[in-house]
């Protein structure tokens, strides 16, 4: 099916870069959100998923958060400092 989406000003680009982010191209990326929001799975007979397929999906979802824009420390230590270790 061929599907026409008008998308507010600055969400184009918004979804080049995230689908660049991704390493896939605009459609695939935007189907993939798609698909994913609408609870769709195109894997069949309970096959998991190869390990790139899992990170190329987990890099589109890590491509959608923004960035802290600064330094974040999250390191082990930095998290449990003062609790009793």
């Amino acid at each position: 099916m061929d599907l026409t989406i008008k998308l507010p000003e600055g969400s184009e680009e918004l979804l080049r870069q995230h689908a660049t982010a991704a390493g896939k191209d605009v459609e695939s990326f935007a189907r993939e959100l798609i698909e994913a929001r609408l609870g769709i799975s195109h894997q069949q007979n309970g096959e998991q998923a190869d390990d790139e397929d899992f990170e190329s999906k987990l890099e589109a979802i890590a491509g959608m958060m923004p960035s802290a824009g600064h330094f974040v420390d999250d390191s082990r230590e930095s998290i449990y400092e003062g609790r009793g270790e």
